[in-house]
């Protein structure tokens, strides 16, 4: 919805859909509508997974300057989930960054 431009990324935090991952992997609505993207990725680009633990509580530019900043997936994890909880852990934290290299 913040893409489409119907929702600002403040409105979007605090949206009571906002958490539609979670509705259709667990939710009890038979009809859910799942959107799926295809990325071309090249060496050395980065995708996160994780969940609104730590997007409830680390801003999205906070969220890629620590990207940027640590070059090892695991430490850049470890360094998310940490600043999650340190402004308040509300939530379960969970992330997983992988990094794409030529074989």
């Amino acid at each position: 919805m913040v893409r489409r431009g119907i929702l600002s990324p403040e409105q979007a935090s605090r949206h009571p859909s906002r958490h539609l991952v979670t509705n259709v992997l667990g939710g009890y609505e038979q009809s859910a509508l799942v959107e799926m993207h295809k990325l071309d990725l090249e060496p050395g680009d980065l995708v996160l997974l994780c969940s609104d633990g730590l997007t409830g509580m680390v801003s999205d530019t906070r969220i890629a300057a620590i990207l940027q900043e640590e070059q090892e997936p695991r430490r850049a994890c470890e360094r998310l989930a940490a600043e999650a909880n340190e402004k308040g852990g509300r939530d379960n934290i969970t992330v997983i960054v992988a990094c794409f290299a030529e074989h």
